[in-house]
């Protein structure tokens, strides 16, 4: 059982980073400062996790997990975009 949520976590987590990195690479794309947008990016995602977290006990425990990841995500790929960009 608890397999199957590692799996379940696994997955939801590959298929939120494929997403992501598709968002901001088009949003790479129409940039004229990729830098400041990776970073604004991941900043703008943190502070509605935060704003989530900030909510009753329902918002905190319902989606948890996918805010969680969410903003791991979103930092992770911005990050590895930023040392692209600068090599």
């Amino acid at each position: 059982m608890e397999q199957d949520s590692s799996m379940n976590e696994a997955a939801l987590r590959r298929s939120m980073a494929a997403a992501i990195r598709t968002v901001l690479e088009e949003g790479l794309r129409k940039t004229d400062d990729p830098v400041h947008y990776l970073r604004s990016a991941a900043e703008e995602v943190r502070q509605l996790v935060d704003l989530f977290e900030q909510g009753g006990p329902e918002s905190r425990t319902d989606g948890a997990l996918i805010r969680a990841i969410l903003a791991d995500e979103v930092e992770a790929a911005a990050q590895e975009m930023i040392r692209r960009l600068h090599h």
